[in-house]
């Protein structure tokens, strides 16, 4: 069974597909409508055990923002990711 709340939109519903994520499991995790206006977060448990979290924005020009902002942090998380796992640098 598949627990969504009725705030999930078409368009997350859309963007499962496309990316050929089946969930079991989909929860808000930002309620905070009043604050964040159209923006959604869902936390979204796979069939493959796989976690995501999945986002909607305000417009496209919101989704490139933080695109642009998450692209210098992927590289500093990779970093920390090795040091967690023991590996060091270089």
């Amino acid at each position: 069974m598949i627990e969504t709340p009725s705030e999930t939109t078409p368009e997350i519903a859309a963007a499962l597909t496309h990316f050929a994520i089946r969930p079991c499991r989909v929860a808000l995790i930002s309620p905070l409508r009043d604050r964040k206006g159209s923006r959604f977060s869902y936390g979204v448990d796979g069939e493959d055990g796989r976690i995501f979290k999945v986002r909607q924005l305000d417009s496209s020009e919101c989704a490139r923002r933080l695109l642009e902002l998450r692209a210098g942090l992927e590289a500093a998380l990779a970093l920390l990711r090795r040091f967690a796992a023991g590996d060091g640098p270089g």
